[in-house]
């Protein structure tokens, strides 16, 4: 059984640039980010074998669907949740892997809607189910690739790589989106604690109506994208140099990830009310830095605190409406464990 751990966005450029289907904006696909692996958030794929073409889906909550198809034909996409699986399988199939039938069950505790890779932990814990169950073999940059090209290619969500690369490789990760796959993928292991909290502002939002408005904006050559999209890129090289020496300042990484908020909240103009008043909320109590993740607009925030004040700063999100999550940075991303873990695993993860 496989367990993937999902990846909210440390700091990014979050504006795509239009190339081969449905890129409409440069963040994940053509700019760096910084991304980190949480503790808290796991998507889980278990995969058994089967001796026939068939394969099976069944997912367990928040979703609770199943799905069933024969791995003769074509494979075609229904408009639903477990179309990210078919998508996965499809692009196996593509790149010339030889599949057999499997039984595929799924569970997570990634509260869906909220910017937090539900979508790309779920692609690739279940390319990683299948590369081991197929005894495939493949490296956390194969699987991000697969997962990438299932997410944006096949379903056409209109998705970066930074996500399925980060949950794929865990950690704190600095990709260079520019190429396909991405030019550069540096990963530290941190030697200081990385607490964080991630607020979840309760309002659901859709990531593809986000993107594709910031793709309209690309195309149309707003000023103020433009001239955010050029300070966040060097923002992020900034913060990646900083965090490379061994004794990087906490203060000055929580000061980049303000800074980073400022211009997605008034040169991208993907802030909400919502999410200023968590981020007003978690900094007011002691938080080092605080800004939105995925592609804003609702969802969620992260906030970079002291590990003294993590709790404090969790406390002041509830006490504003949010929902708080206490975690700290991952060390590994996509991994596999006994099967027997799977039956223990609820939805959603308890927050506080």
């Amino acid at each position: 059984m496989l367990q993937l751990r999902v990846v909210p966005v440390f700091l990014e450029c979050e504006v795509r640039l239009a190339a081969a289907s449905p890129k409409e904006h440069m963040d994940w696909n053509w700019g760096p980010v910084i991304s980190y692996a949480t503790e808290a958030f796991r998507s889980y794929a278990k995969v058994r074998l089967r001796a026939d073409d068939e394969v099976s889906v069944r997912s367990y909550d928040p979703y609770n669907v199943e799905d069933r198809y024969g791995l003769k034909g074509p494979l075609t996409y229904q408009g639903e949740d477990l179309d990210y699986v078919r998508a996965v399988v499809n692009t196996f199939r593509k790149m010339d892997y030889s599949l057999q039938g499997m039984d595929i069950e799924l569970k997570t505790t990634i509260p869906v809607g909220t910017g937090l890779a539900s979508s790309a932990a779920l692609c690739v814990s279940v390319a990683h189910a299948i590369s081991a169950a197929c005894e495939f073999k493949l490296s956390p940059v194969d699987l991000a690739n697969i997962a990438y090209v299932a997410e944006a290619n096949e379903v056409k969500t209109g998705c970066g790589q930074m996500d399925p690369h980060s949950s794929a490789q865990g950690s704190l990760c600095y990709i260079d989106c520019s190429t396909e796959p991405p030019r550069r993928i540096g990963r530290l292991e941190l030697k200081k604690p990385f607490p964080i909290v991630i607020g979840d502002t309760r309002v659901p939002r859709k990531a593809s109506r986000v993107l594709h408005w910031l793709g309209r904006k690309v195309r149309e050559k707003d000023p103020d994208m433009l001239e955010g999209v050029r300070k966040i890129i060097s923002l992020v090289n900034r913060a990646w140099r900083e965090l490379r020496r061994p004794d990087w300042s906490p203060q000055r990484i929580g000061g980049y990830m303000n800074e980073n908020q400022r211009l997605l909240r008034d040169y991208l103009r993907v802030s909400t009310f919502e999410i200023e008043e968590l981020i007003y909320a978690a900094l007011k109590a002691g938080a080092l830095g605080a800004k939105l993740t995925g592609a804003g607009g609702g969802g969620c925030i992260i906030a970079f605190t002291s590990p003294e004040d993590q709790s404090k700063v969790a406390k002041s999100i509830e006490d504003v409406g949010g929902r708080a999550y206490l975690t700290d940075i991952a060390n590994e991303g996509a991994r596999i464990e006994d099967t027997k873990v799977f039956s223990d695993i609820k939805y959603p993860f308890s927050h506080l």
